[in-house]
């Protein structure tokens, strides 16, 4: 199965979609609060995945295509530090599936950052706690 998040800087929240081997539906996670847009949404659901890029023109949006692995090991596996992982367990499993996918794709964003800043990295509970995954670490370099 193909997992994709869908958002927007037009409403806040996201939307996730599951598609099988053929590129049909599945599921249809909608995390909108608005429900002038998530009425519009259901509306032109994307019932085959080859309909994503057209449905992203029309609500003007973000997709992503989710890694099949958002585990816990595999973010403890990609982050450097190793310190607090009783602590920083709890934490990883409370975010969505969108920022634990932000969270894993910015790891490294993050490591280059503090390399080329001469600082060292945050424990892995301070990036979560702290939201560093939501900073574009390309743009402040």
């Amino acid at each position: 199965m193909q997992k994709y998040i869908l958002t927007s800087p037009r409403f806040k929240g996201q939307v996730t979609f599951g598609y099988d081997h053929n590129g049909d539906i599945v599921f249809y996670n909608n995390e909108i609060a608005d429900e002038v847009v998530v009425k519009w949404m259901k509306r032109f659901i994307p019932i085959d995945k080859h309909e994503l890029e057209t449905f992203k023109t029309k609500v003007q949006a973000t997709i992503t295509e989710v890694p099949e692995d958002l585990t816990f090991e595999r973010f403890w596996n990609a982050y450097d530090k190793k310190h607090n992982r009783k602590r920083t367990e709890p934490l990883y499993n409370k975010l969505s599936d969108a920022e634990k996918m932000q969270a894993l794709m910015r790891i490294k964003q993050y490591q280059e950052y503090c390399y080329l800043k001469s600082r060292g990295i945050a424990d892995p509970e301070k990036y979560i706690r702290e939201r560093y995954f939501e900073t574009d670490w390309m743009k402040l370099k």
